[in-house]
């Protein structure tokens, strides 16, 4: 489990297993210039930049995208629903 919370690059995996014609030209930069619109700012640990979205903010992402990104607490990276 990211104890710091996803990257820009675990989102767009999931979401290319969701959608993959919708998503095969976005990059995992392209992603997160997304979610700053969307109020989420990137922490830098470990050599990498960590997005928290908040459960409110997931979900309007999702909603507005129309994918199940399961990046719930619980679920590990390696677990992601395909």
């Amino acid at each position: 489990k990211e104890p710091h919370g996803v990257t820009a690059s675990q989102i767009l995996g999931v979401a290319k297993e969701e959608e993959p014609s919708v998503f095969s030209r976005y990059s995992a930069r392209g992603i997160g210039a997304i979610l700053k619109r969307y109020g989420l700012h990137s922490k830098r640990a470990g050599g990498k930049r960590y997005f928290r979205p908040t459960d409110a903010q997931l979900t309007a992402i999702q909603d507005t995208y129309g994918i199940n990104l399961a990046l719930d607490k619980e679920t590990e990276p390696a677990d992601m629903p395909v």
